[in-house]
């Protein structure tokens, strides 16, 4: 099945892209403001243990994008989904769009290397997808393709990193509609 050309095709490096880098983000501090002023301090206080594990992962979501030699399945299953998962549940609850919540979320731009930040949880959210899609496409640039359980293995990652860059595409679109006329 793997012969000649096509084998030497698929042993071939295959580029990937960068990972986006990001600084540490103190959810707690802003979030226990916003709820203690416009819901109670009692309820702030409730909150404090989920926060700080939204707070673990987000760490974990940064430590993950600081080298390659740490990007493994298992990583994007115990920090990527669920911080994601509690980003949209989040943002669902409080107004982390529109500046309400002090928040500014920040991650460099992988081409020029500058620092962006916008107060959207939408930003983070993309940004965050974004280094999922790239982690899948390393892996599957990293995997033993001169097998056929290795090139499948390979594509079901491609396919991953393609699924997730589509939502990035339309988060992306949902954070610039949303961005003042020039």
């Amino acid at each position: 099945f793997f012969s000649g050309t096509m084998a030497t095709h698929l042993t071939d490096p295959i580029l990937y892209f960068p990972l986006k880098k990001t600084d540490s983000l103190d959810w707690v501090k802003p979030m226990k403001a916003y709820i203690k002023d416009t819901i109670s301090q009692h309820e702030a206080e409730n909150l404090t243990q989920s926060l700080e594990h939204l707070q673990r992962l987000r760490k974990a979501v940064k430590d993950l994008g600081d080298g390659r030699d740490k990007i493994s399945e298992h990583g994007l299953e115990q920090a990527i989904y669920p911080y994601a998962t509690l980003l949209m549940h989040a943002i669902a609850h409080f107004p982390l769009i529109d500046g309400r919540v002090k928040l500014s979320f920040s991650w460099y731009d992988v081409s020029y290397r500058k620092k962006v930040s916008i107060p959207n949880a939408h930003y983070e959210f993309a940004s965050v997808l974004f280094n999922a899609a790239a982690m899948y496409q390393w892996l599957g640039s990293n995997e033993d393709k001169s097998t056929p359980e290795g090139v499948k293995t390979a594509f079901k990652h491609f396919q991953t990193a393609a699924g997730i860059l589509e939502q990035v595409k339309e988060k992306t679109a949902t954070l610039t509609d949303r961005l003042p006329a020039a």
